[in-house]
């Protein structure tokens, strides 16, 4: 029974017609060493309003000693997208989950051991959670090709498909992609 003065909100029932906000896992590198990357990632750069829900750190210290760091809950909206598209979604904050590895540049700087079986272990946990499909485990450099780079030539999406969080694609479909991708207007 409620009280007419204090009324409560009652949880008893609940809809199936829903499902979650999450379908892609998008995965960067932070071009710029592990203090930069938390002050930028936190808010503290105020010339650059980005975030991530996740930060994979590349060197254990007294200050930063954990390997993954939550810095926006999966429930939150992080900016890290900017104008990008994949498959019929535009607006990628909106339905993505992003990782930051730290790295200065994953076109020259290779990404150790430690930072990519942790993606995997990330990538496989949230992969479960939220139902994505591995052709919607992407890169940077997938949904905005136009403007970036990342996670760069040096990242392993063959060692991720491997371990069966990412999808694999040979040159063949990556000619057919290219393809398509020329005849769009």
């Amino acid at each position: 029974m409620e009280n007419s003065e204090t009324p409560s909100i009652h949880q008893d029932y609940q809809s199936t017609n829903f499902n979650s906000r999450i379908k892609q896992i998008i995965i960067h590198y932070t071009v710029a060493d592990t203090q930069n990357s938390f002050e930028e990632l936190l808010g503290k750069d105020k010339h650059r309003e980005v975030s991530s829900h996740y930060l994979i750190n590349n060197q254990i210290s007294d200050k930063y000693p954990y390997l993954i760091y939550q810095l926006v809950p999966d429930s939150k909206r992080s900016w890290h997208a900017g104008v990008s598209n994949w498959h019929n979604d535009s607006d990628l904050n909106n339905s993505s989950i992003v990782i930051e590895i730290v790295n200065k540049d994953g076109n020259l700087h290779p990404f150790s051991n430690k930072q990519i079986s942790a993606v995997i272990f990330l990538v496989k946990k949230l992969k479960r959670r939220y139902k994505v499909k591995d052709v919607n485990i992407v890169g940077h450099s997938d949904i905005a090709p136009a403007r970036k780079i990342d996670p760069g030539k040096l990242f392993p999406w063959k060692r991720l498909a491997e371990n069966e969080v990412s999808a694999w694609y040979d040159e063949s479909d990556i000619n057919q992609f290219s393809l398509v991708i020329k005849k769009s207007p």
